[in-house]
């Protein structure tokens, strides 16, 4: 009723009284985008952080795969030289060709290696990258952690969008594009992915160039650590905050500093000692390189490859190019060599691990009803085992043969009492002279003998041989042993032995000078000429395979 009476003029009036009032409180109040003091950290920003958190849980990982790629080196070389060792038992019974040594040094400095990577710098630079990680993703994740806790969706620091929305509230919100704001608490497994947001020089993607105050934050939400430095809530929300303009206060892993007036990222790249970055940063850059400098196996297998390889080279130099620690080093000559030794790339394979992996392995070996292969086995405790198999075989078949030769040796050099008897009454010649010329074969003289038998045997060296002939199956009443022509040697009565036709036999032996003589012996002593050579052989032959190996 009241504008119903009212004039033209009046109204025109009103409306541009209000249109002015409208305008003045317009121009007077900040807009919802721009950014002022305790306004909450934007999503897009926090989430950077968190990721960054994220990704550095991919160092250990590295760490992790660096330490068991080192100890795969070790175990696959001690592997492959167990089996070569143990197929040169098994099989070979000359000795070991330059090439084989080569190959089995090389082994060995693979080993050495591997081991030698867990007592040097590089498993210290491992600790100490998981080590730095772990402390850059922990100050993150407080940080973040608290945040959420500390938020009732009305105060609070980490805002829900990038537009000034409510602060989240509670760590349990964070799903989909905040799940990196979750940190991973399982077991740490081995992994080869570098971090993405880490660099070699510095951070990279969203933190890379920082993020001002202004495009850092947004919506007024009591965010208290959001304030001037000379006026920092943090500890003074009541009042007027606390002048830190002495300070640089820092947080979430030193990422997010307190400039002038508020909250900000300072440039996160370059990163090194004068950049004056936090230590969190200068080590999180350090640590995420720990991948290069990773201990690979040395591939060997192509030729034209082991060629380049140090630790090959080492192998060859000394086995194939017989060069001393020192000497100059000839690539031409020592590609030469390689190519001698081995051939082709099959050549090399052959050697390492072909012909080992290849060996059967009987089922006694192993005490298993499956018959299996060298390669097949893996175990290193069943491999040690298999080593001792055939050192032992190799042993025993050794024992075995120099027993058998001991007693070839026994029954071929001992004579009976009774023919050392009969030589010293036949050589001797009832002369004194010439009975004592034979005094080192056990002869004496005794001039009270009978006619023909005053040179005779030693009482001490009698009793000595009829004990050596009883343990050799003979003794002094042994019908053989008494000098007789062939034809009668065969009529001798008495026991025969096991498996024989007659008591005696014409055989030759071997007497304890080497000696081949002829006599009429018991048929049981089939030790002839032939039998004791072999025999020799033999042992022989056996002694010095265990010599090789």
């Amino acid at each position: 009723m009241m504008f119903a009476k009212a004039t033209g003029k009046k109204i025109a009036l009103a409306s541009t009284s209000a249109a002015i009032a409208l305008l003045i409180c317009m121009l007077g109040a900040p807009t919802d985008v721009e950014a002022a003091a305790a306004d909450a950290i934007k999503k897009e920003h926090w989430v950077a952080i968190c990721e960054l958190g994220k990704d550095a849980e991919k160092i250990p990982a590295l760490a992790l795969t660096n330490l068991r790629s080192a100890a795969s080196v070790a175990e696959d070389a001690f592997t492959k030289l167990l089996r070569a060792k143990i197929y040169a038992r098994a099989n070979l019974t000359r000795a070991s060709l330059p090439k084989e040594k080569a190959a089995w040094a090389f082994l060995g400095e693979e080993v050495t290696t591997g081991l030698a990577y867990f007592k040097g710098d590089k498993t210290v630079t491992d600790i100490t990258a998981a080590r730095d990680a772990g402390r850059l993703q922990g100050a993150i994740t407080e940080f973040i952690e608290l945040h959420a806790e500390a938020s009732d969706e009305t105060d609070g620091c980490l805002s829900s969008d990038d537009n000034g929305g409510a602060p989240i509230s509670g760590k349990a919100t964070f799903s989909g594009a905040t799940a990196a704001g979750k940190p991973n608490w399982e077991e740490v497994k081995a992994g080869k992915t570098r971090p993405t947001t880490i660099g070699d020089t510095g951070l990279t993607g969203k933190l890379q160039k920082g993020v001002a105050h202004g495009s850092l934050v947004s919506g007024a939400t009591n965010c208290d650590i959001n304030s001037p430095r000379n006026g920092f809530k943090l500890n003074d929300s009541g009042g007027n905050g606390a002048d830190v303009t002495a300070h640089v206060p820092k947080m979430a892993a030193e990422i997010i500093n307190l400039g002038a007036t508020g909250l900000e990222i300072p440039k996160m790249a370059p990163i090194s000692q004068t950049s004056g970055h936090h230590e969190f940063l200068q080590s999180i850059v350090k640590a995420a390189k720990c991948s290069q400098h990773r201990l690979q196996k040395a591939a060997v297998e192509k030729l034209d490859e082991a060629q380049k390889k140090p630790r090959f080279k080492k192998a060859t130099e000394t086995y194939l190019q017989n060069k001393r620690s020192g000497d100059a080093d000839d690539e031409e000559s020592r590609q030469r060599a390689i190519k001698t030794a081995y051939g082709d790339d099959d050549g090399m394979r052959k050697v390492l691990y072909a012909h080992p992996d290849g060996q059967p392995i009987p089922k006694a070996a192993l005490g298993t009803d499956a018959a299996t292969t060298l390669g097949q086995i893996t175990d290193i405790g069943d491999l040690i085992r298999l080593y001792f198999y055939y050192s032992d075989m190799n042993k025993q078949k050794l024992l075995e043969a120099e027993k058998k030769l001991q007693e070839v040796e026994a029954k071929t050099a001992t004579k009976s009492a009774a023919e050392k008897e009969k030589e010293c009454n036949t050589k001797g010649k009832d002369n004194q002279d010439e009975c004592d010329k034979l005094k080192d074969q056990g002869c004496v003289f005794n001039k009270d003998g009978n006619d023909g038998e005053k040179c005779t045997l030693k009482k001490e060296v009698k009793e000595k041989l009829e004990k050596a002939n009883q343990e050799t199956g003979e003794t002094t009443t042994d019908k053989c042993g008494i000098e007789k022509p062939p034809g009668d040697c065969e009529k001798v009565q008495g026991t025969k032995p096991k498996g024989k036709n007659v008591v005696c036999g014409w055989i030759d032996y071997i007497d304890g000078k080497g000696k081949v003589e002829p006599a009429c012996r018991s048929s049981s002593f089939l030790i002839n000429k032939k039998v004791a050579l072999s025999m020799a052989f033999v042992f022989v032959s056996l002694l010095f395979l265990m010599i090789l190996k």
